[in-house]
């Protein structure tokens, strides 16, 4: 059974500061939520804690979820590559999951997409719509004439 998502300490959220929720810690993976801002002032505190799940746990993938990221600088970008650097390490992966429009962008101007797994989560409940999150699109484009 999967652990409920429980709240990590928190940075102050919204545009002073990034907020980490841990939904998922086994062996296998660790699932973090952020949401706010992830920027030279909360990257250091984010990389913390993300190193601290990652050796308690010794999972190889992190998962992390942006939906709710809505703005990041080079540090952020810093802390991406040094967590997917130390997955690849143990075997594993990072994964970006549901990036804002302005992350990928800014993954594909530094040319970095290639170095993350990013994909999409169709919404979860009528909530995320509700809440402000920008909707989710496939990452591939649906081709009903597809056999896939």
């Amino acid at each position: 059974m999967e652990p409920e998502p429980q709240s990590a300490d928190k940075t102050p959220s919204g545009s002073d500061g990034i907020d980490l929720q841990v939904e998922r810690a086994n062996a296998d993976e660790v699932t973090i939520l952020l949401r706010g801002q992830l920027r030279f002032d909360t990257a250091d505190d984010v990389r913390q804690r993300i190193e601290k799940l990652l050796e308690r746990t010794r999972a190889p993938r992190l998962v992390v979820d942006c939906a709710r990221v809505d703005f990041i600088d080079s540090q952020a970008l810093a802390l991406l590559l040094a967590m997917s650097r130390r997955c690849r390490d143990n075997g594993g992966e990072l994964r970006l999951r549901n990036p804002q429009p302005m992350v990928r962008k800014l993954l594909e101007l530094t040319k970095l997409e290639s170095l993350f797994t990013i994909y999409q989560t169709p919404p979860t409940s009528p909530a995320d719509t509700a809440t402000g999150l920008t909707p989710r699109v496939p990452v591939r484009p649906f081709n009903p004439t597809s056999q896939d």
